[in-house]
């Protein structure tokens, strides 16, 4: 698995910076080798737009990955002649549907980066909103690929619920599901905990939008203790009803959507019972991939990773951040190997 891992990371890492290349060439930028760029022409292309700073991220990635080298502090071009046709973009990304890579990344994910890739352009310039690429006509089929077929989604979202189950024993808990979107985190919960439903007095599933929220109501409509309401995890201030109410709160994939991460934990802190369980599924580091699709779709960051124009706290990051805000951190897993460079943090709220 790890080596079929490693070699499908160098192929769709190459397919991404090509791709980013081929997008910067479109706008007239790195057309040839003796193509000088400058930071100002980067700025006068894109800097009234919101993709100025993942503009900036393409360089330093292109420059990081020997596509780009800079001549000075603010003049770059291409380090050998790579120029991209929309055909030769669209053979790269074909070939990754590769039968060996399946059990890792199913074709349709592949089909739901590559039509990011389509339409780069026009995020760039903030004339498409890429929710419509994950959610074509309020179609689903990408999104449930995603984040229910994935390697990395399904093992860990079975592992959280494995360690849920083994924590309730026969206690009646509430529990709090923040940005549950189109249930899969919810429906592993669910499965594995038939049988005791009894000892769940109520499951909040909680979203942004009302879209998410219909979605989960007929999903689970079998479901008597589930409950529905939007939260905006960038306003959790604004739930106080709920103070040290719940017993667990999972957070899968959504704190990095926060503004301010440190923030929204204390504000998660608040909400739970003293030794409630806060159980946080999160990427540890940064995707190539996330830059041409769901960066686009993110909170502008106010913390660190702001400061560092990055999307994801790292590993380390991670640990201070439970530290700082007094949660007692029990397990992480996977312990010592990532899966796709994502881990299960399980941390109690002690006394503070």
């Amino acid at each position: 698995m790890n080596e079929i891992l490693g070699k499908f990371t160098i192929d769709i890492d190459r397919a991404v910076f090509l791709s980013m290349l081929w997008v910067l060439q479109k706008n007239n930028l790195f057309v040839n080798e003796n193509n000088f760029v400058h930071k100002e022409d980067l700025f006068l292309k894109f800097g009234k737009y919101k993709s100025y700073n993942i503009v900036l991220r393409w360089i330093d990635i292109l420059l990081d990955n020997d596509y780009l080298i800079k001549i000075d502090e603010s003049i770059y071009k291409m380090k050998r002649k790579t120029i991209m046709s929309d055909d030769d973009i669209g053979y790269m990304w074909e070939k990754l549907k590769n039968i060996q890579y399946s059990s890792i990344c199913p074709y349709e994910v592949i089909d739901y980066f590559y039509e990011n890739v389509k339409y780069l352009d026009l995020f760039l310039h903030d004339k498409y909103n890429p929710t419509w690429i994950l959610f074509p006509k309020g179609n689903t089929r990408y999104a449930e690929v995603l984040y229910e077929q994935i390697y990395s989604a399904k093992y860990l979202n079975e592992v959280l619920s494995s360690e849920l189950e083994k924590m309730i024993a026969d206690k009646r808990i509430h529990i709090l599901e923040l940005g549950a979107g189109i249930g899969a985190t919810t429906s592993q919960v669910i499965n594995i905990l038939k049988g005791k439903e009894k000892c769940i007095e109520e499951y909040y599933y909680t979203d942004i939008s009302r879209f998410f929220l219909n979605y989960g109501e007929k999903k689970f409509s079998e479901c008597l203790n589930m409950k529905y309401k939007i939260i905006n995890v960038n306003k959790m201030n604004e739930n106080e009803y709920f103070d040290e109410y719940f017993d667990v709160v999972i957070a899968v994939g959504v704190l990095n959507n926060c503004s301010n991460i440190k923030k929204t934990l204390i504000e998660i802190r608040k909400m739970l019972k003293f030794d409630g369980i806060l159980m946080v599924i999160e990427t540890i580091m940064e995707f190539s991939v996330m830059l041409i699709s769901q960066v686009f779709m993110m909170e502008k960051a106010e913390d660190l990773r702001g400061e560092h124009n990055r999307t994801f706290f790292d590993f380390e990051e991670w640990k201070c951040l439970f530290k700082e805000t007094e949660f007692e951190i029990l397990k992480i897993i996977p312990e010592t190997e990532d899966i796709l460079g994502q881990k299960l943090f399980i941390v109690r709220k002690g006394k503070g």
